[in-house]
């Protein structure tokens, strides 16, 4: 397991690319599904969420509705 300190610093990394206006969309949606996979491992409390399988396949789903938004294939 990895120590908190390296988690912390990584979910940082992640965030930072999440906020970065310069972040592609793709980046920016694969980073968010990072961060919340972490947190639903790592953390206490957090009741609703769905499982990494089920965040994956929706993650998924709205990747393609984004890309399709912007005329990507």
């Amino acid at each position: 397991m990895k120590a908190q300190s390296t988690v912390r610093k990584s979910l940082g990394s992640v965030r930072r690319l999440i906020e970065d206006p310069d972040t592609d969309v793709i980046t920016k949606r694969m980073a968010y599904e990072i961060e919340c996979a972490i947190r639903w491992a790592r953390e206490d409390g957090i009741k609703g969420w769905p499982s990494p399988a089920q965040m994956a396949v929706d993650a998924g789903r709205l990747l393609k509705d984004e890309l399709a938004r912007e005329g990507r294939p």
